[in-house]
């Protein structure tokens, strides 16, 4: 896979060249993450618009629903975590991101069903 380069709005866009590239969508969204900016904001719109251009990008979706996670808007980052588990249901860190939003939430029979399907992953 092509290495992320890091990269302001101006500059992502002369690098990237398409706003069809994932890339361009994440090296923006982690540049707004960086311990000095940390605009979490910033970076979920980023996200999110990368989504609208490419609705079916598993990384796009599971950085989408981990950023959530991480602002607790625990709800958006469920349901983001299963798109993921859609695009990629042979990668257990989206049912592991949703086991821990639902753990954050309460909802613990609904936690340990994603830690159990996660498991099921490691186990074939």
């Amino acid at each position: 896979e092509p290495k992320l380069v890091l990269l302001d709005i101006k500059s992502a866009n002369a690098f990237y060249k398409d706003f069809s590239d994932y890339r361009l969508w994440m090296s923006l969204a982690q540049q707004k993450l960086e311990p000095s900016i940390g605009d979490y904001d910033a970076a979920i719109d980023y996200l999110r618009n990368g989504i609208r251009q490419i609705p079916c990008c598993y990384t796009l979706l599971y950085n989408y629903a981990t950023v959530n996670e991480n602002v607790r808007n625990f709800t958006i980052a469920i349901r983001y975590f299963k798109y993921a588990q859609i695009m990629r249901p042979d990668c257990t860190d989206p049912f592991y991101g949703e086991a821990i939003a639902c753990f954050k939430t309460g909802q613990y029979e609904e936690s340990l069903a994603a830690i159990q399907k996660a498991i099921a992953i490691c186990s074939a």
